[in-house]
């Protein structure tokens, strides 16, 4: 039964919504939840997790789809049975592309107003982050995991229909993960750089839905044109399958397993370098996240040749591996050159210098080592399923090992590797993990004789070994000693921390004999405060000004703790009781014990209360009321900083004033163009 060649495009647009829904969703989902680690990381985490479900479990339901079992000596051949479910697939892929459509809806417009919902159901919610974080938890998992894991089913269900016998395997494979993927990869780029920015955010993603809707649609019509010269045809019918790996199947889930989790981690890590280079904003990150799956999509076409040569695929897994790690770890060598110097990437006047300089430090990183995960993805499939007959279960075992891996990688490095280890060995420990993969695939394969591939895995541990303990631990440091005013001078280094949430330093400022105490504040690469002369100023009138403007000034919240002035400040006037600083880093905070002189030294201040938390996503929990508030927030063109610059912001900051209190703000007009 002839395979229609539209399918190919239906799956690419699926791919372009899959994106969508998740860049989108999280965005609306932070809006609420605030944009701290855990939420974001939350967010995704549940939509992968649904991706990973419906993957593996569509891929073992898919192989068990039919009619009536025939006898042997049945009229109906076993070519037209095989088509048969391969057709069948098609149709199961449209209807759930429908599903999607009513369900994304439903979602879509659930989220658009999820900030007043989860506002209201935060005064049910104690005030406590553990027991904050648990809801959070809860309700991201309630939206997003269902219509992720019909996203997930896809893949499976799409390559049962097109890969109808062996010879197919080959070519297919890698093309449908490659168009899927570069589907992605295109939702992920026109939803940062032209969607969001000339339709809005819910027009976008009801925009997704419509193209599911069509997908559906136009899939169940070529199902049925396919079936117009068959007659008595009806809908397969689902059975539930024992799930059971063999001995076997192990070693390529686990092998796909850990290239999710090192892919993920990569990603998490690349993340926090690229940013040195490319700045913070919602661009920067829309350009890494799209370059990363261009790289993923491209692996997956070049595969298609692998698989037309001779080549032995557990060679080519071994080659792919080891060329990850060595390559990850010789960027470290070459950091400095491989990224462009720290430069304005705020400055968005000349949008095609600014992306194509986005682009170029993303590739330069990312590409390679993302062209080999891609490869490695289709491989694996093919080793796992042994023939097309269960390419469909091979497929979901795989994508769910790699997703799973990949919610581990994501928190486990974001979490745990980066706050504790620091972005340069964290790199070598993921790139470490690969180098013993390479190990284990090389010993538990049937190169040479047992004895030789024993000797040879030991002597390939003690060169692990030695790499590792013999790297150098500075390798970053220039690097890292630099923003866009130039190189730093490490000398003038005062404190230095790779946080949770971003890489802060503060050095020590030239202004000679008129300025001896002046200092700056640097997090990712950017001079974002200062103490001097001029710059204490207005940051101390930020506290200063609205409290005397009010008569009875006891309760203060400040949003954005930088370096604590405004929070020093505040807590000095002798009728105000408490003040609340929020900031999201808490290496921002710890760094203001640096800049304790000028501060007042607000952290040892009994007065002062530290929360780490969004400011908007504070206002929208906390029951308190404040006397007045004020905040010094980064450039909105910073990435997520915006928010609070919007006029819900400021509503919901006049719903928690008591009588007579005031908002204040600074506004960076200078780093604004005209029309902002």
């Amino acid at each position: 039964m002839k395979r229609s060649r539209i399918v190919y495009f239906l799956f690419l647009f699926s791919g372009i919504t899959a994106l969508i829904y998740e860049v989108v969703w999280t965005r609306m989902l932070t809006l609420a939840f605030g944009h701290t680690v855990f939420s974001v990381s939350i967010v995704l985490a549940s939509f992968m997790a649904g991706l990973g479900f419906g993957s593996y479990f569509s891929g073992h339901a898919i192989n068990h789809i039919g009619g009536k079992k025939t006898q042997p000596d049945s009229s109906l051949s076993k070519e037209f049975s095989d088509g048969l479910k391969a057709s069948s697939s098609l149709l199961i892929y449209g209807w759930i592309e429908i599903a999607l459509f009513v369900l994304c809806l439903i979602v879509s417009l659930i989220l658009f107003k999820f900030s007043v919902i989860y506002s209201w159901f935060s005064f049910f919610v104690p005030e406590s982050i553990v027991v904050q974080n648990i809801f959070k938890s809860f309700l991201a998992f309630i939206l997003m995991f269902i219509p992720a894991s019909l996203m997930g089913a896809t893949l499976p269900i799409i390559s049962q229909y097109y890969i109808t016998d062996n010879i197919k395997l080959d070519a297919r494979l890698g093309l449908l993960y490659g168009i899927n993927t570069f589907g992605a990869a295109l939702g992920c780029l026109l939803t940062g750089f032209f969607l969001i920015a000339n339709f809005g955010v819910l027009q976008t993603v009801l925009a997704a839905t419509v193209l599911n809707l069509f997908v559906g649609i136009s899939a169940i019509r070529i199902y049925q044109e396919s079936l117009e010269s068959s007659k008595g045809l009806h809908f397969p019918r689902f059975t539930i399958p024992k799930i059971s790996w063999e001995v076997d199947q192990w070693l390529w889930i686990v092998v796909s397993f850990v290239c999710g989790f090192t892919a993920l981690s990569y990603e998490v890590l690349w993340t926090r370098l690229l940013i040195f280079s490319t700045s913070s904003t919602v661009y920067s990150f829309s350009m890494m996240l799209g370059v990363f799956l261009i790289g993923i999509s491209l692996g997956s076409f070049l595969v298609v040749a692998v698989f037309r040569s001779s080549l032995n695929l557990r060679t080519v897994l071994v080659l792919l591996q080891v060329g990850i790690g060595l390559y990850v770890i010789g960027s470290l060598y070459n950091m400095e050159q491989l990224l462009s110097t720290p430069w304005n990437g705020y400055n968005l006047q000349k949008p095609v210098f600014v992306f194509s300089r986005y682009f170029a430090d993303s590739s330069a990183l990312m590409l390679l080592p993302t062209i080999a995960l891609g490869m490695s993805f289709p491989i694996l499939i093919k080793m796992i399923s042994g023939g097309h007959e269960h390419v469909g279960r091979g497929t979901g075992q795989i994508y769910g090992a790699n997703t799973f891996g990949a919610i581990l990688g994501s928190l486990i490095t974001g979490f745990l590797f980066l706050p504790r280890l620091g972005v340069q060995q964290s790199l070598l420990l993921v790139a470490t993990l690969n180098l013993l993969m390479m190990m284990y695939l090389f010993r538990t394969g049937d190169y040479f004789t047992k004895t030789l591939r024993k000797m040879m895995t030991v002597v390939l541990a003690g060169i692990i070994l030695v790499v590792n303990m013999g790297f150098p631990s500075d390798l970053l440091d220039r690097f890292f000693m630099r923003d866009s005013t130039g190189q730093k001078d490490i000398r003038k280094l005062l404190y230095f921390e790779e946080g949770l949430t971003d890489t802060v330093a503060v050095f020590k400022d030239n202004y000679g004999a008129l300025d001896p105490d002046a200092k700056r504040l640097v997090t990712n690469g950017v001079s974002m405060s200062a103490v001097n002369f001029i710059a204490s100023r207005y940051m101390k009138l930020l506290a200063h000004l609205p409290i005397m403007l009010v008569d009875k000034p006891e309760e203060i919240l400040v949003v954005c703790f930088g370096t604590g002035q405004t929070t020093g400040a505040a807590a000095v006037h002798p009728k105000v009781k408490a003040v609340d600083s929020v900031d999201l880093s808490g290496s921002v905070v710890r760094a203001g014990n640096v800049f304790s002189s000028q501060n007042y030294n607000a952290l040892k201040n009994e007065k002062v209360n530290i929360i780490l938390q969004d400011g908007r996503n504070h206002l929208l929990t906390t029951q308190k009321m404040y006397d007045v508030i004020t905040s010094e927030p980064p450039p909105p063109r910073t990435a997520f900083t915006v928010n609070l610059y919007t006029k819900e912001y400021y509503e919901v900051a006049q719903k928690h004033l008591n009588p007579g209190g005031i908002v204040a703000q600074w506004i960076p007009l200078h780093s604004q163009g005209k029309q902002e």
